[in-house]
């Protein structure tokens, strides 16, 4: 990733005047982006304002940019709303390490919460009333939404203060991204690669915008050979426009040759999902899966030697790591990095990429790349988690799958990995969660395709 420009500070607005509450009657007070403010196109990575408690609020309020119709844009943290103090206070929220954020006309940056009520449980969040010197003057100013009082409650709508300000500074704190990805390459959906499909390579795309709504569960997706959901346990429903909802405890989404001759070779998978309900299983979260014939070929309770895989997670419980599967059940968790303060975010699109590939030397690379924009000009990309398993390093501890096999052994893009049954060790990439309420995870714009790694 290349960097730019040193760290720097676009809006540092400390005048406190008094502070505006925000409740279920008032979801969002933020800073307003206008075409004209001197914040658009610049990017941020942390952004501090000053916050207290009124009364006993609980949940979570969400700091971050939002759309106009209150659902969240970007998110860069969240707080638990009974642990804020009393008093003011200056409470900072960043994006994971790596990841940035491009300020754009319309956005509205600031603060979220749902829960409490006006007048006894609530947060509040400082605000600077002095018209005669605002921040960048009429270009970005002081929202928020609420009733319409005039109208007697019958509609909420969007209040303007042009001439005041949040208290807020926004910041970018490490050196600027001055690129991800190669600008022109994107997929079929328009979502940028990190890397170029190998000439001759494999690629699947997902086939929910096909027009064709449909409901299954423990079966291929009727539309498409190459998606089999005959593994583990759940419901899949397909809006033909291109959403994909999984409700279930265990839903299992292999991605494979239906004659099960082709295997994967070195492979970028990519999705985005949105978090709806779950059990928040810690563990559970966005999760991809290669290097793997688990159950595709043989039993996974018989095959234990080809149900090994390597995996990336986005974990309910705010985290990312990657896993490798051993045998089944049995994972050995590597790269554990906390992530989102609240956990894995409720209802925002989350992209997520798992590339795998091997290297010159043998060895084997795992990254995990994210984008919180969903797709925006084909998406934020950042990487934000990566390891070389070295045979020596990933693994280590775990159950083997049989008697010899070294449960860190490298898992290679070659067909003759020692132990497989089956000698097609990596016939099948999946996705899976666990713990998913009714339509409680949604993906749209899934894809795998094999790489070449030095492009």
């Amino acid at each position: 990733m290349a960097l730019g420009q040193t760290p720097a500070i676009y809006m540092q607005d400390t005048t406190a005047s008094y502070g505006l509450s925000v409740h279920s009657a008032r979801q969002i007070q933020a800073e307003y982006v206008n075409s004209s403010s001197v914040l658009v196109g610049k990017q941020i990575d942390t952004i501090t304002v000053q916050l207290k408690k009124v009364g006993l609020p609980i949940g979570s309020a969400q700091v971050g940019t939002f759309n106009s119709d209150l659902s969240v844009k970007m998110l860069f943290g969240t707080i638990d709303a009974s642990t804020l103090t009393t008093s003011y206070k200056d409470y900072t929220f960043s994006l994971p390490a790596g990841q940035t954020y491009q300020i754009q006309s319309g956005d509205r940056i600031g603060v979220k919460y749902t829960g409490g009520e006006n007048s006894t449980n609530h947060i509040a969040i400082m605000t600077d009333q002095n018209g005669t010197e605002p921040f960048d003057g009429m270009n970005s100013y002081l929202t928020y939404y609420a009733a319409c009082i005039v109208c007697n409650h019958t509609h909420s709508k969007w209040w303007s203060f042009p001439t005041k300000d949040l208290y807020m500074t926004l910041e970018m704190t490490n050196s600027v991204p001055t690129s991800s990805v190669p600008p022109n390459k994107t997929d079929k959906f328009g979502i940028k690669e990190i890397y170029a499909t190998i000439p001759g390579g494999q690629e699947w795309f997902s086939k929910w915008d096909n027009g064709m709504p449909r409901i299954f569960g423990y079966s291929k997706d009727p539309k498409d050979s190459w998606f089999d959901a005959a593994h583990g346990d759940a419901t899949y429903r397909i809006d033909g426009n291109g959403l994909f909802k999984v409700s279930g405890n265990t839903p299992r989404m292999y991605i494979h040759d239906p004659t099960l001759t082709h295997s994967w070779g070195n492979v970028e998978m990519t999705t985005y999902v949105m978090r709806i309900s779950d059990t928040n299983i810690p563990w559970g979260g966005i999760e991809g899966v290669a290097r793997t014939n688990h159950g595709t070929t043989g039993p996974e309770l018989r095959d234990l030697c080809d149900t090994r895989g390597i995996d990336a997670k986005m974990r309910f419980d705010g985290h990312i790591d990657f896993e490798k599967e051993t045998s089944h059940p049995n994972w050995v968790a590597i790269a554990n990095r906390p992530t989102w303060s609240g956990g894995l975010p409720h209802n925002t699109w989350i992209g997520y990429k798992f590339v795998v590939y091997d290297l010159p030397d043998g060895n084997v690379k795992l990254e995990q790349w994210l984008d919180m924009t969903d797709g925006l000009n084909g998406g934020n990309w950042t990487k934000v988690n990566e390891i070389v398993d070295t045979g020596k390093n990933f693994g280590v501890g775990g159950v083997s799958c049989k008697s010899g096999i070294n449960p860190a052994s490298k898992l290679t893009i070659g067909d003759n990995r020692v132990g497989s049954e089956s000698g097609k060790p990596n016939i099948s990439v999946y996705w899976r969660s666990d713990g998913i309420g009714s339509d409680g995870l949604v993906y749209k714009k899934m894809s795998v395709r094999e790489i070449n790694a030095e492009s």
